[in-house]
């Protein structure tokens, strides 16, 4: 009894100090790193940051652009446009305007000498108004650049399409052409009160895992759903909508078929479709990324009744080409539920995340129950920043990385049982078709797992109490699987292998025929990938790179993320018991989904003149990360019950630090 209680002090006396310790790092990098930040204005960037944004030119044949647009944030002080001169004239001078239709107030009219501002380079050229326009939100502004004395001066300004808050471009209400780089406004202070409500947040979530953890002693399956929802609501209030790599994209094609959830008509025209008004105002005010204006339309605009819920006809674009559109049923059934209820447009798209980040958790607990070994690193990686990140957002990441660690969980529960079961068996044939029609096929190597059941018994065993005609059904369903994929990869294969790769041009892509007649230059780029980039692909397989891959974890964290995944695969009666023929099956799966991985980055991204392949990110491998751990297991380390759980509370530590890592990144710019 004595001892119980003693067990039961110690249990208090550290979470008490665990509670300490985690307000202090609150109040340390409030004070160290964001007390000055939040004296800045917010930014907002309304140009794409992560793709190509188009140009326009003007000269002496243009010399002049006017737009109109609504100002949806208040206190404006600056805009930025950015330029480029294509060539400058020392005479030419270049005049920008900023008045109020109607009343014709000015808040801005400056003449300077084009050479001054901008560049040869683009450059931002600043519009500071004179004073603060305190009740800016909501009003219209004329904005004007315009040429004098242009002679032969050509300037190009960057541009995109703003449907929600350009109102007319040139005289033209149909134009919805925006030259506005950027807005400043306000004063980042308030975003004190973000940080407060996320601090508070990682703080529930830490002594929850601590009271699951160390006080009650739950097993992993009991207490990785309440951590990882509670861990993803809190990247998702993080790492913002739009925050993840092109999850604008993802949220058109998940609103798309959520009209067809709600049986709203789309526009006959190919690459239109029909929109709230206020939601394409919000994806307007939403940069590629995360921002202190991403924060503020968050905590402004959440729970605000919308004004216009009238449905307007925008371009999108559709990701359905990568992968099938019912991958984003999850995000439509969420952004349908929002428009019903008439909810505000950051509210709406929130929903659409969090029921994705219900379905990864959903589809992780259920292997996690399933999988007879390996349940703690699998819940680990599901728990890692990366996993979290993509969970809570657009992205068909959670459902594909959800849907593959069902897969492995079944296939292993078929190798050790002694009598396969038809639920586990159609539930890994079903994956199976999934996985050769999502991201070009990559992960169907994972196929080759289904060999690790005859590595593990004797073929008749395998197939006891499996009825001949469906081994048949089995073997035909391959075979349909396989034309499938060749019937919709063909155009794909035609293209790459009748494209001609001009060899003097080295901006040119890798072809499928040029690798073929150069199998040694293909090889060098493989070898030079793995030893220049191999290890910040791992370090991006747990996150080491947040938001649109700009925000980069520290190291220290990444370290403690990764040692920690190895030790949890040496985890009493939760190693993997494999036989080496069938951790050769594993291991070889997964190496030949990296070389397809690699291969479709070479065709996709990589240029003659690289030296490497390029645009691999870690996330990609996240799929079959559980395989590549549990294949390390070795006899030499065994951790406990015990050690096992303070493994768990430093990884929960790690990704509060990750959280705070990420808010301070952002408001620093």
């Amino acid at each position: 009894m004595d001892k119980k209680n003693n067990l039961t002090k110690k249990q208090i006396y550290g979470g008490v100090v665990f509670l300490l310790a985690l307000c202090a790092v609150f109040w340390f990098v409030y004070k160290a790193q964001l007390n000055e930040s939040l004296d800045e204005r917010n930014h907002c960037t309304l140009m794409w940051e992560h793709k190509v944004n188009g140009l326009l030119e003007l000269s002496k044949d243009k010399p002049s652009v006017t737009q109109v647009f609504t100002c949806t944030v208040p206190k404006l002080k600056v805009i930025q446009i950015q330029c480029k001169g294509k060539k400058i004239n020392p005479n030419t001078k270049l005049q920008i305007t900023l008045t109020e239709p109607g009343t014709g107030k000015e808040y801005y009219n400056k003449t300077v000498s084009l050479s001054k501002v901008v560049k040869r380079k683009k450059s931002l050229v600043t519009v500071r108004v004179k004073k603060v326009i305190k009740n800016s939100e909501n009003k219209q502004l004329i904005l004007n650049v315009s040429l004098l004395d242009v002679e032969d001066s050509k300037v190009l300004v960057t541009a995109n399409t703003k449907p929600g808050i350009v109102t007319s471009f040139d005289g033209m209400t149909d134009n919805k052409t925006n030259i506005i780089y950027g807005l400043k406004y306000s004063q980042a202070k308030y975003l004190k009160d973000v940080y407060v409500a996320i601090c508070i947040l990682l703080l529930v979530t830490a002594l929850l895992g601590y009271y699951l953890i160390v006080i009650r002693k739950k097993t992993v399956e009991q207490y990785f759903v309440p951590l990882a929802l509670l861990m993803g609501l809190i990247f998702q209030c993080t790492v913002v909508v739009h925050g993840v790599p092109d999850e604008p994209w993802h949220m058109d094609t998940a609103y798309k078929l959520s009209n067809d959830l709600l049986f709203v008509e789309d526009a006959k025209e190919p690459g239109l479709i029909a929109k709230r008004h206020c939601d394409v105002v919000m994806s307007d005010m939403l940069a590629n990324g995360v921002e202190s204006n991403s924060y503020y339309q968050l905590l402004k605009h959440t729970f605000e009744k919308p004004e216009n819920t009238e449905l307007v006809t925008v371009a999108y674009t559709d990701s359905s080409n990568i992968v099938p559109d019912f991958i984003f049923l999850p995000t439509a059934i969420g952004i349908s539920i929002g428009r019903l209820l008439g909810l505000s447009a950051m509210l709406t798209l929130q929903l659409g995340r969090v029921c994705n980040l219900i379905v990864f958790v959903l589809f992780v607990w259920i292997a996690i129950k399933r999988i007879p070994y390996g349940k703690n690193v699998m819940a680990a990686l599901a728990f890692t920043p990366i996993a979290l990140q993509q969970a809570a957002s657009a992205s068909y990441d959670p459902v594909i990385t959800g849907c593959v660690f069902l897969y492995i969980a079944s296939v292993l529960r078929i190798a050790e049982a002694e009598k396969a079961s038809k639920r586990d068996i159609i539930t890994a044939g079903i994956i199976v078709v999934l996985l050769a029609f999502v991201k070009g096929g990559v992960y169907l190597p994972l196929l080759c797992l289904l060999l690790i059941i005859f590595a593990q018994k004797d073929m008749r065993k395998a197939l006891k109490g499996i009825k001949k005609k469906w081994i048949v059904c089995g073997v035909c369903a391959v075979f349909v699987v396989i034309a499938a994929m060749l019937y919709k990869f063909m155009p794909v294969l035609t293209s790459l292998m009748m494209s001609e790769v001009d060899e003097a041009n080295q901006n040119s892509l890798y072809s499928l025929s040029y690798m073929v007649g150069h199998p040694l230059d293909v090889l060098y780029l493989y070898w030079n990938t793995i030893f220049k980039s191999g290890a910040g692909h791992l370090a991006g397989m747990v996150g080491g790179k947040l938001g649109w891959h700009d925000i980069q974890t520290n190291w220290i964290l990444i370290i403690v993320i990764l040692v920690s995944l190895w030790l949890l695969v040496h985890v009493e009666q939760d190693t993997y018991t494999g036989s080496t023929k069938s951790r050769v099956c594993a291991g070889a799966s997964c190496v030949v989904s990296i070389i397809l991985i690699m291969l479709s980055m070479l065709f996709a991204c990589t240029a003659l003149k690289h030296t490497s392949i390029v645009g691999i990110q870690g996330r990609y491998y996240l799929p079959f990360a559980p395989l590549l751990f549990m294949i390390t297991a070795n006899s030499m380390i065994k951790v406990n019950r015990q050690q096992c759980q303070k493994i768990w509370m430093t990884l929960v530590g790690v990704n509060v630090l990750v959280v705070l890592q990420f808010f301070v990144e952002v408001m620093k710019g």
